[in-house]
C-alpha cells in the first residue's frame, strides 16, 4: 500500500514489503488492480530509495510521485457502480 504522510506532496513511501522483494532505484511504481478502487496499470510514481526495517524484517521504499498534487486545479471524481460486484466476486475466489 503507497501512503502519503502528509510531509511533501511529491513523494510517499511503501511500506511492509518483504525483505525478499527485488526493488531497485529507478523502477516503476503502479497500480496492481488488487483494489476495487483503482484500475491496474496506472504509473504512480518512480522509486526513490530503498531502506531496510530489520526491526519488522520489511522493505520501506521513498517514492517520487509522478503528479505534484500540490499543483492540481482540475481533477474527476468517479464513482465504480460495480464495487460491491467485484468484490462479493473476489471475497468468492477467496473463501474456495
Amino acid at each position: 500500500i503507497l501512503y502519503w504522510h502528509g510531509l511533501n506532496s511529491k513523494s510517499a513511501l511503501l511500506e511492509d514489503l518483504p525483505l525478499t522483494s527485488e526493488i531497485l532505484v529507478g523502477d516503476t511504481v503502479m497500480t496492481s488492480g488488487y483494489s476495487s478502487i483503482y484500475p491496474k496499470g496506472i504509473v504512480v510514481g518512480v522509486v526513490k530509495e530503498v531502506k531496510e526495517d530489520l526491526s519488522k524484517q520489511m522493505l520501506q521504499i521513498s517514492v517520487n510521485l509522478t503528479l505534484d498534487y500540490n499543483n492540481l486545479y482540475h481533477v474527476y471524481v468517479i464513482q465504480n457502480l460495480d464495487k460491491k460486484e467485484l468484490e462479493s466476486i473476489k471475497l468468492g475466489k477467496d473463501n474456495d
